[in-house]
């Protein structure tokens, strides 16, 4: 047992030591090196993303009415952030990630209309669950982008 259990350590070893491209003496750098250089990506691409976010918060004109974007890409905080940016602009502003086939993340904010007595609304027209406070409401929604534009249109 304690040889098989030493050729498949070796063997897990020599296919790390290949993926990586690093001789097998070397294997914890290169994991580490790997690891430094997707931490790097990461922090990279968030401040990115908050650069796109800003740009499209920048593209929203105030008015009276409700605002609905869909904009492809966006995780929940990044949609979240959008919404701060946005929600003074308008009276209840939307924001969708996803598509008509798998469903969309949903982030809905508004300074100026109590959010969480229209939850129920917004859940049962997006055909999905929402929850959060008076300020903003997050969930999913699997109403098609045509459905969700119409109805923040009219509510």
């Amino acid at each position: 047992d304690a040889l098989d259990d030493f050729r498949d350590r070796i063997s897990r070893e020599e296919e790390i030591s290949h993926l990586l491209c690093v001789p097998q003496s070397e294997t914890v750098n290169g994991v580490r090196e790997l690891i430094e250089q997707n931490a790097a990506i990461k922090y990279n691409m968030t401040a990115l993303k908050k650069e796109l976010v800003s740009k499209y918060a920048d593209e929203i004109s105030p008015s009276n009415g409700n605002e609905c974007v869909f904009k492809e890409g966006l995780d929940a905080s990044d949609l979240r952030e959008l919404c701060n940016l946005c929600a003074p602009k308008c009276r209840i502003f939307a924001a969708f990630s996803g598509n008509d086939k798998n469903g969309y993340l949903m982030i809905v904010a508004s300074q100026k209309a109590a959010l969480r007595s229209l939850s129920g609304k917004i859940a049962e027209a997006c055909r999905g669950k929402c929850g959060g406070s008076d300020l903003m409401l997050s969930g999913k929604a699997a109403a098609t982008k045509e459905e969700i534009k119409k109805f923040f249109t009219e509510i």
